[in-house]
């Protein structure tokens, strides 16, 4: 008989119950697993520290290459190059700071990408720098050595003031003035310059993060994956483990064949990715009906598998350095249901 171990990654999870709290929806499901599950406390960490870990990757707080995984995963080429994120962004004026917003405001068509790519290979042509696009958010530099400053994470930025994360070390007057030189670069674009007289958002800058190169060494017990997020998928394929496209559904993942095949264990990870709406919106509403598609699209199913036992246990990491885990003998937990709260 085959036994399913299910973990769902959901960051933001308790930063989205926050901005909901003061008409929080019904989420039965969820309050059940959080209750009755056992719970492993850790160190509260960042996304992509959060999934490395579920790999075994070595690595410091502030040294994850994530662009050289996410590149393998968008491209397929394997090297042992250094590349380094370098994400379109529109940078606005809010009282006397700047504020970075990603792709959502930015919906870039493919042709613009590609002009923009093609001005920033003539630029650089001759510093060894060589950018590469395989969507309209995610841009890749490659460089010739690896940066001797940090970078934060688009993630740890979006919605705020720029000043606090820009590049800090040794060499981070470099990266600054380059910086500044691909904003000039962009300003007298002629793609932006038809964006503006569109009434859209132009892409006024970059974001640089996540350099480095491929890891040596990736692993992890998973037999199937499934996120449509390049970072993990990177990693899993590093790791030799299969990867599947996001399903809609638990139902729909319990479905799949990778997770129903004849072995007689089975472990699947689930990345949900977290969009810049979920990070930055303030509206209550739809915080609410994140939380609402979560509940009736994730929770509630597993939980109802766990209890018809068609898997044996679901796992629920929010990164906020907790790991929930769910057994069928612990649904019988009912006391612990009086002192939950969510």
């Amino acid at each position: 008989m085959t036994t399913h171990h299910i973990t769902l990654l959901v960051p933001g999870l308790f930063e989205c119950i926050g901005k909901a709290r003061q008409s929080m929806p019904r989420l039965a499901a969820l309050q059940t697993l959080l209750a009755r599950a056992d719970q492993q406390v850790g160190t509260a960490k960042p996304y992509h520290a959060c999934v490395a870990d579920q790999f075994e990757l070595q690595h410091d707080a502030d040294s994850i290459a994530v662009a050289a995984v996410s590149h393998y995963a968008d491209s397929g080429r394997k090297d042992d190059k250094v590349w380094m994120h370098v994400d379109p962004v529109y940078m606005e004026a809010d009282k006397d700071r700047l504020v970075i917003r990603g792709s959502d405001v930015l919906e870039l068509q493919r042709s613009e990408v590609d002009a923009l790519q093609q001005e920033l290979n003539n630029l650089y042509a001759d510093d060894g720098y060589r950018f590469e696009a395989y969507a309209g958010n995610r841009w890749y530099m490659c460089l010739q050595q690896r940066p001797k400053s940090r970078f934060h994470a688009m993630d740890e930025v979006l919605g705020r003031s720029v000043e606090p994360f820009l590049p800090q070390g040794a060499d981070q007057t470099h990266w600054h003035r380059f910086m500044n030189e691909v904003q000039m670069l962009l300003h007298a674009s002629a793609v932006n310059q038809q964006r503006v007289g569109q009434d859209q958002f132009p892409v006024n800058s970059i974001w640089c993060w996540g350099p480095g190169k491929m890891p040596e060494q990736v692993r992890g017990h998973w037999h199937a994956v499934f996120s449509d997020e390049p970072f993990v998928k990177g990693l899993a394929l590093l790791a030799g483990t299969t990867v599947h496209s996001m399903p809609a559904s638990a139902e729909a993942l319990l479905d799949k064949a990778a997770v129903t095949d004849k072995s007689s264990e089975v472990h699947a990870l689930v990345v949900i990715e977290q969009s810049e709406e979920d990070m930055l919106s303030l509206d209550s509403h739809y915080h609410i009906d994140k939380l609402s598609k979560l509940e009736n699209n994730w929770f509630a199913p597993l939980l109802r598998a766990l209890r018809q036992r068609r898997i044996a246990s679901v796992s629920l990491l929010p990164c906020n350095g907790v790991t929930y885990k769910l057994k069928k003998n612990h649904l019988w937990r009912f006391w612990r249901m009086r002192r939950s709260r969510i």
